[in-house]
């Protein structure tokens, strides 16, 4: 049988432990806030547009003055130079004198790779004795 001080005891200690758990979980939380979606089309233009090397000497990368990039439900749609065609309901963003890099990754790097190699704690081959 149960004790009123055991209960108190046993009550106090769980009590902690919550509030240790909630304080956790409370904290993980992300104060980012998600942008809100895209509800018109987007056109950035007049602007030096890099179009990423396929490559990895980057000897094709094209770059194009006078250029604009189209957005629509947040993807890229269509790139161009010169005078787009823009749809109707467009919001257009001058990019006079602005470098912009569609889709802002750069797929075929190593950047960041080779030189983590050297540290074993970011060897990533090893976590499965590969």
């Amino acid at each position: 049988m149960m004790t009123n001080r055991f209960k108190l005891r046993h009550g106090f200690w769980t009590g902690v432990v919550l509030a240790f758990w909630s304080a956790g979980e409370l904290n993980a939380q992300s104060r980012q806030v998600p942008a809100a979606r895209q509800s018109a089309p987007t056109a950035i233009v007049n602007t030096t547009l890099h179009n990423p090397p396929a490559e990895r000497d980057g000897a094709d990368e094209v770059v194009l003055e006078d250029a604009w990039v189209l957005f629509e439900d947040g993807k890229i749609v269509q790139i161009g130079t010169g005078e787009p065609e823009l749809p109707e309901g467009c919001e257009t963003l001058d990019g006079e004198g602005l470098h912009v890099y569609p889709g802002l990754i750069a797929g075929p790097t190593e950047l960041g790779l080779i030189e983590t190699e050297q540290v074993r704690a970011t060897d990533d081959t090893t976590e499965l004795d590969a």
